[in-house]
């Protein structure tokens, strides 16, 4: 604590100092009027005294003026504490305003996370089990599709044999079948008008000699012309294909042009591996194998 700097002090200080003016000229007065009048050191000294019992309550004054100053201070540090604790606390709260929204914030985000997460999975899990059904469903319809096929395909290939097998009685018997027959047994009208053809100058050979069939002792023996190359591996391509009934409107159309067609039946059951039936024998087949390979001998006069 600083008294001259105490403004409090120095207000104080003026007050006694003059109080203290004042009681010494009046004693020093009053002195002079018991002297007659004339100053004298009774007076000065009186004067002093009275002055500095003044000055003395001056002095005496500090260690008031010292508690009030430290009073002050600790009111002046007591309010600044105060201040400094409602700032502490204004921020604090202010804080924890912050921190509970950003925990709200923090909380609808998770919240919202979550929920698009299991919108995702939900959907995932829709897409999913569409996909599968779909799936399922055309595996389904596929497999049906093709088990239509075949059952619409092996209708066609019961009919296209059926019909081939009746179109090929009529040609051995020497009746044009009808060209819807024709067309539905897969022969062309050329090769079976060249079988109807060869099978009428057979029926015409035989019943004019007395000597029997092609190649008898009242006839003119028939020269066959070799087959090519080409013609061997046709052959072979069409029974390997169809067995006998595959190449038989070949050969009659081959023998009709001259050429050696038990040569080239002979060629094609001993190289050739036709498809076969759930019954062993050959796919199609509608006439028998030595029959036909005695008609055909026969025709050909070998």
């Amino acid at each position: 604590y600083d008294v001259n700097g105490d403004a409090l002090y120095e207000i104080y200080k003026d007050q006694y100092t003059q109080g203290g003016q004042q009681a010494m000229m009046d004693t020093m007065g009053q002195a002079a009027m018991l002297t007659g009048g004339y100053g004298n050191s009774y007076a000065s000294t009186a004067g002093n005294q009275a002055y500095q019992q003044f000055m003395t309550g001056l002095a005496d004054k500090v260690p008031e003026l010292a508690q009030m100053a430290q009073e002050r201070y600790m009111a002046e540090g007591e309010d600044l504490y105060n201040r400094y604790q409602m700032a502490a606390n204004a921020e604090q709260q202010a804080y924890d305003r912050y921190a509970d929204e950003y925990n709200m914030w923090l909380n609808q985000h998770n919240t919202a996370y979550d929920l698009m997460k299991d919108a995702e999975q939900q959907d995932y899990s829709r897409y999913a089990d569409e996909l599968a059904l779909w799936e399922g469903r055309a595996d389904r319809e596929m497999q049906n599709y093709w088990t239509q096929t075949g059952y619409e395909q092996d209708a066609i290939n019961s009919n296209r044999d059926n019909a081939y097998e009746v179109a090929t009685g009529l040609l051995a018997s020497g009746v044009m079948p009808s060209e819807e027959l024709l067309n539905a047994a897969g022969i062309p009208q050329a090769d079976a008008q060249a079988l109807i053809s060869s099978m009428m100058a057979q029926m015409s050979a035989g019943g004019g000699s007395s000597g029997g069939g092609r190649g008898g002792s009242g006839s003119k023996e028939t020269t066959w012309t070799t087959p090519s190359i080409e013609m061997y591996e046709k052959a072979l391509e069409l029974f390997n294909a169809g067995g006998d009934d595959g190449m038989a409107s070949y050969l009659a159309a081959v023998e009709k042009r001259g050429y050696d067609a038990a040569d080239l039946f002979d060629y094609a059951h001993q190289y050739g591996r036709a498809p076969k039936n759930e019954h062993g024998g050959l796919v199609g087949a509608t006439i028998d194998l030595e029959k036909l390979k005695q008609s055909v001998k026969k025709s050909t006069g070998r």
